[in-house]
């Protein structure tokens, strides 16, 4: 009888391990978007890296809980995860400077601080720009550089170049007026070279923002396909072995292509009467289309509502797009900025003792809270002058 018991123990909890396994992986119905990798079937078997689209990694939680990989049979696929966060470029590996003002502190273009800066020698405006040379020390992806000169600079042009080693630079944004802010979609770099035309060419600061990164090790078996499915921030199922802490050997680098809605998933993901393809925010229900930015990402799925957005940028990830956020640097949803300076507090220097809005455009900014009555100060201290005055002289005749 003992015998039978154990037995039977042994056939349920076999039972129930088997199944557990079964429902381990999520039915591929499950993700909303997929992605196919750009490599046809293997010949042999071998180790890839494979990097996620840069827009799908605003569809995927945090800890990865939304993700899998599975081959052309929709079986699941093991594989290990490293992911860098998009963010700030903290460091740079060295610089060069093509000339400098007197007591001009290199330093200051990259120290992050709005109320330190580096200034270049008066130039005439025809002649050579500017240069500033940078190596970032390794392969760097970046998809925006900040480039903040301080109030009363008069910066006319400046052209970006750069590449993988120095003296094989190209073009990355011709010669045209300057703009402080420029964002785009850069191949990995090493080396980037900024150029500015001006009569006096000074600078509070320098800002670059690399993409986010995820990568995909897996073994590819011969003569298979392998895509990635995620996008449900309510799903909350690990599939990844281990998450590593820094790049894996390989034996082929690949991407994975662009984000396409997943067949297998509903066609109306959101179950609000309006299907994935026609749907202007697709994955949260949003019956009535409304868009009041008419940017055709709906309200309840948009980072900036008011504001025309299509990229839905966001560095650090606060839910506030980049177009918008008074913090670009760290996360700040409430976006509080109690100087009124366009800075916001969990990044700004300077908020209790001087405004970067003043320091930028010569003007106060709404300081509410923080104002100081200087005419009234003024006012007192001369009638206090006056009184001492007439009390001395009042002395001197006695």
């Amino acid at each position: 009888m003992l015998k039978i018991n154990i037995l039977l123990s042994s056939v349920i909890l076999s039972t129930i391990f088997t199944q557990t396994l079964q429902a381990a992986a999520p039915a591929v119905s499950a993700y909303p978007y997929s992605a196919r990798l750009n490599a046809g079937p293997t010949a042999t078997t071998q180790v890839v890296e494979a990097s996620l689209p840069a827009e799908s990694l605003r569809f995927i939680r945090e800890d990865f809980g939304n993700i899998q990989m599975v081959n052309d049979r929709n079986e699941d696929v093991i594989f290990d995860l490293y992911d860098k966060p998009a963010g700030p470029v903290k460091k740079v590996s060295k610089i060069e400077l093509s000339d400098a003002a007197l007591e001009a502190v290199p330093e200051n273009l990259f120290d992050d601080n709005r109320l330190t800066s580096f200034a270049f020698k008066n130039r005439i405006e025809a002649n050579s720009p500017a240069t500033i040379l940078i190596d970032f020390g390794e392969l760097t992806a970046l998809h925006r550089v900040e480039i903040w000169p301080t109030y009363g600079s008069d910066i006319k042009g400046m052209e970006l170049r750069a590449g993988f080693a120095r003296d094989s630079l190209r073009t990355l944004k011709k010669k045209t007026a300057f703009l402080p802010v420029i964002d785009s979609d850069y191949a990995p770099i090493r080396w980037l070279e900024i150029s500015l035309w001006g009569k006096n060419v000074d600078l509070e600061d320098i800002n670059f923002f690399a993409k986010g990164e995820v990568k995909l090790y897996f073994t590819a078996e011969e003569n298979q396909r392998y895509k990635v499915l995620y996008g449900d921030k309510n799903l909350n199922n690990k599939r990844f072995k281990t998450r590593v802490s820094k790049p894996q050997q390989s034996d082929f680098q690949y991407n994975f292509g662009a984000q396409e809605f997943n067949s297998f998933a509903a066609e109306d993901f959101d179950g609000d009467t309006i299907l994935n393809i026609d749907d202007n925010c697709p994955l949260v229900s949003n019956k009535s289309q409304a868009d009041q930015d008419e940017d055709r990402i709906g309200d309840p799925c948009d980072n900036a509502v008011e504001v025309k957005n299509f990229s839905q940028l966001d560095v650090d990830l606060d839910g506030v797009a980049d177009l918008i956020d008074n913090c670009k640097l760290i996360p700040n949803p409430d976006q509080k900025n109690r100087d009124k300076d366009d800075f916001g507090d969990a990044c700004d220097n300077a908020y209790a003792s001087e405004s970067v809005f003043k320091k930028w455009t010569g003007k106060s900014g709404n300081q509410e809270g923080l104002s100081i009555p200087y005419g009234l100060i003024g006012g007192l201290l001369a009638i206090i002058a006056v009184l001492f005055l007439g009390v001395k002289l009042g002395k001197k005749n006695c």
